[in-house]
């Protein structure tokens, strides 16, 4: 019987053996470079635009839900963003970091093979691919490179290791603190599992730790700065992936302990008025 032919990442160079990942073409590692090229393109994008622009060029992608062809996304950097024009690589690396494997009437397509990366054929199929940006909205304010220049202003004596501590060496987090934490602002709780749906375009019930642990931190800034989320994630690993965590045990658990608090504070509640009611009419 044939040995199933080996399959290598598509990043130029590189010769890992990418032949189990059915997500990417790219390994691990090079789907995380690439998701960082893309995060700085889009910074830099977002400073060529005035105030106005960004607000015009966010609206526009609002009206689309916040998923587009690619090709449409180009139309839209071009107006606002000083006439930028991207090649073929950033298209495909933009693809592959806000990809989404449905059509714009929200049926799964299948991936088109076949054309040469110098065709016009393959140009065409780039443009056609849809990506959610979803995330677009918090760009100018929580961005890579901002993260970064602040590490860098970060005095070298101990403030460092402090900012370290909060998110790495922090007491661990509990799935009954989070509880706790997620009954004081229930609709800020929600508005958390709304926006992983919108991220999780495949439905795998897959997402980036980093990116659960911003959401639940933005939400929650104050319970959680002390912190940590290491040890918690790593109860639910993404087998090929570590930067990749499976989020559906984690949002079913911890539902379904708050839906049991809330109820027994509601039954709380009705008895304390059931027994104030008796005492002043009795």
């Amino acid at each position: 019987m044939p040995s199933k032919r080996k399959i290598i990442c598509r990043y130029d160079d590189c010769w890992e053996n990418n032949s189990f990942n059915q997500k990417s073409a790219y390994c691990a590692l090079h789907q995380k470079i690439i998701r960082n090229l893309v995060m700085d393109l889009f910074e830099r994008v977002s400073q060529q635009m005035g105030d106005e622009d960004w607000l015009n060029f966010k609206a526009d992608l609002q009206n689309t839900k916040n998923i587009i062809p690619i090709g449409k996304l180009q139309m839209l950097l071009y107006k606002y963003a000083n006439h930028t024009i991207l090649s073929a690589q950033e298209k495909e690396f933009i693809y592959e970091t806000f990809k989404s494997h449905y059509d714009e009437a929200g049926k799964l397509v299948p991936e088109v093979e076949g054309a040469s990366e110098n065709s016009g054929g393959y140009l065409a199929q780039l443009d056609a691919k849809l990506v959610v940006l979803s995330k677009m909205e918090k760009l100018r304010r929580n961005t890579r490179g901002r993260k970064i220049q602040e590490l860098i202003s970060l005095d070298e004596d101990g403030a460092f290791v402090t900012g370290q501590k909060k998110t790495q060496g922090g007491k661990p987090i509990s799935e009954d603190l989070l509880v706790d934490i997620a009954l004081t602002n229930l609709l800020g709780w929600s508005s958390i599992w709304r926006e992983i749906r919108a991220l999780d375009i495949d439905r795998n019930g897959l997402i980036e730790k980093e990116g659960l642990e911003q959401l639940l931190r933005d939400q929650y800034p104050l319970q959680l700065e002390k912190y940590s989320f290491v040890a918690y994630f790593k109860q639910h690993p993404c087998s090929y992936d570590e930067s990749l965590m499976n989020y559906v045990p984690i949002k079913t658990a911890l539902n379904a302990r708050i839906a049991r608090r809330v109820q027994e504070q509601r039954e709380k509640k009705q008895r304390d008025e059931l027994l104030t009611f008796n005492a002043e009419h009795l």
